[in-house]
């Protein structure tokens, strides 16, 4: 049974939903509100710095350039990360309109971090690829410490773990070695490039390789590469963006959950990808309560694969509550947005196969996009009805939303400034020529009086700014506290409960992560409310 069965099931007539075509621009049009929004505020105030040049003299001109330049180099970033098997890469090939750009018939395919530079030049024109190699002092750090991950289980005692770790590294470079040959060490602190973007090389230089076949072209590389960037231009995506890819956090090999949590460092977005039928584990709320304890990472959840529950209209909502409650259990940020959907539901879209969709996944469309979209069902398309059943554009209004409270305001705001004190100098400049040639300026202040206010204005701003942190200290001290009494009653009605249950001679154990949480929030805000900025 194809999709349009929705068509039967609703009595929606054949000129309305139309029919599945073979491309899938033909289809649907990729629109997403919210990046579109943030495309035009940026677009109105380049247009304003343009305006300011045509005004402004050859020196100044330069200058707003500048500002103008720097504005367009900001990329923000969003880094996928989730467990093996959550569906991320395919989340990114529909994000990005590519069904097939990424392969996602490896399992694990990703153990590289791959950085998707969307309407982002390459620094070389010619490049449209490029995957960088570790060095010999990279590889001598990951075998002797095990790296970051290495120096925190160093730090925490773990010794088995960083034995492991370290382990495991000299595993991944003897493999490397067997497979590279002479190669090896000529290969380390390295860069390939290539002109196009191809299945074979991410397959090569990424994807994880068979390590019974010692000769494949999967995955030769792939142990020695340290990161992967390609540059892919879409008209639909009406701006420049940085989408990650990354290696799963459940992976057996400890190295390739390191590189995703170096990936997140550098990430100022992250979506964590679950699976309806596993989500919100322990090893996601670890992960979520890593990039909570950032203020300038925001997070959306998606939970992918809908498409192979029975009942979502029912059961999304019971997973919602469950969400829900876990975060609120483990004190994480309580405003997260979580949305449903699949990549699997996108990408027949986009691949105009809709109909090919087996009996199961058909159902379940059908059954959500009644729930979800039951006011557009005679107004839309099957392919839009499927296309917003997948959660794809909601992702991305939430990611715009992040996006322009984040790095992008941020971006406008430095930029607007730089103008604005150039204006104003500028400004200044003129006045004092008019006065000049008015004859109505007098330079009566002698050096003695000018170091006399000089003086006033460092008392007074200095007043100011005591004033300031003292109101800022105190509002932390009380935030403080109240973190500190509140970790304290969990923790005693914790005991307390224990003791009923188990007796005194069980051991208990109460983690300090929801007073970590509480602390880090506390600081955030006071620190917004006093500088009126995002840490980064």
């Amino acid at each position: 049974m194809g999709l349009s069965a929705v068509v039967k099931l609703d009595d929606l007539d054949a000129e309305t939903t139309g029919t599945v075509s073979s491309t899938s621009d033909d289809t649907i049009k990729r629109r997403f509100a919210g990046l579109t929004e943030v495309a035009q505020s940026i677009s109105d105030f380049e247009d304003v710095l343009r305006d300011f040049i045509a005004m402004a003299d050859p020196d100044t001109a330069k200058k707003v350039t500048r500002i103008l330049q720097q504005n367009r180099d900001v990329e923000p970033s969003i880094t996928v990360i989730g467990q093996i098997k959550a569906g991320k890469t395919s989340l990114i090939n529909a994000m990005i309109g590519e069904p097939d750009l990424l392969p996602t018939d490896v399992n694990p395919w990703t153990s590289v971090v791959t950085s998707l530079h969307i309407n982002t030049p390459s620094p070389d024109p010619n490049v449209k690829a490029s995957f960088r190699f570790f060095d010999e002092e990279e590889w001598e750090r990951l075998v002797s410490n095990g790296g970051r991950i290495g120096q925190l289980a160093a730090r925490a005692g773990a010794d088995d773990e960083l034995e492991k770790l370290r382990l495991q590294v000299v595993e991944m470079r003897e493999k490397a070695k067997a497979r590279l040959g002479r190669k090896f060490e000529l290969l380390l602190g390295t860069e390939h490039r290539y002109g196009v973007v191809e299945d074979s090389l991410l397959r090569r230089y990424v994807c994880v390789g068979d390590d019974e076949a010692e000769f494949d072209e999967q995955g030769r590389f792939t142990d020695i590469t340290k990161a992967a960037d390609l540059y892919i231009d879409r008209e639909d995506i009406p701006l420049g963006l940085c989408i990650r890819d990354t290696p799963g956090v459940n992976d057996t090999f400890m190295m390739r959950e390191q590189i995703t949590i170096n990936a997140v460092r550098d990430s100022r977005i992250s979506v964590v990808v679950l699976s309806a039928h596993q989500a919100l584990t322990t090893m996601d709320m670890a992960l979520i309560r890593m990039i909570a304890h950032r203020a300038s990472r925001e997070i959306v959840i998606y939970v992918n694969r809908i498409d192979e529950l029975s009942d979502p209209a029912t059961q999304v909502p019971e997973i919602r509550s469950s969400i829900l409650a876990t975060l609120e259990k483990n004190n994480a940020p309580t405003d997260i947005s979580i949305i449903f959907g699949s990549a699997h539901w996108a990408n027949a879209v986009l691949l105009g196969r809709i109909d090919e969709m087996t009996d199961d996944s058909t159902d379940a469309a059908i059954n959500w996009t009644r729930s979800a979209f039951g006011d557009k069902m005679d107004s839309w398309s099957a392919e839009q009805l499927v296309w917003h059943a997948s959660g794809v554009p909601a992702l991305f209004d939430a990611v715009a939303q992040r996006m322009y409270e984040g790095p992008i305001r941020e971006s406008l705001q430095k930029s607007a400034r730089q103008a604005l004190n150039l204006a104003q100098s500028l400004d200044v400049v003129d006045q004092v020529r008019i006065l000049e040639q008015d004859g109505a300026l007098h330079r009566s202040m002698t050096p003695i009086q000018l170091d006399a206010e000089l003086t006033k204005i460092e008392q007074r701003s200095i007043a100011q700014l005591k004033q300031s942190s003292d109101a800022a200290c105190l509002d932390f001290t009380n935030r403080v506290d109240q973190a500190y009494e509140r970790f304290l009653e969990r923790a005693t009605n914790s005991l307390i409960e224990h003791l009923q249950t188990k007796g005194e001679d069980a051991m208990w154990q109460y983690s300090p992560l929801g007073l970590r949480m509480l602390l880090s929030s506390s600081y955030q805000v006071v620190l917004k409310r006093s500088t009126g900025s995002r840490p980064r």
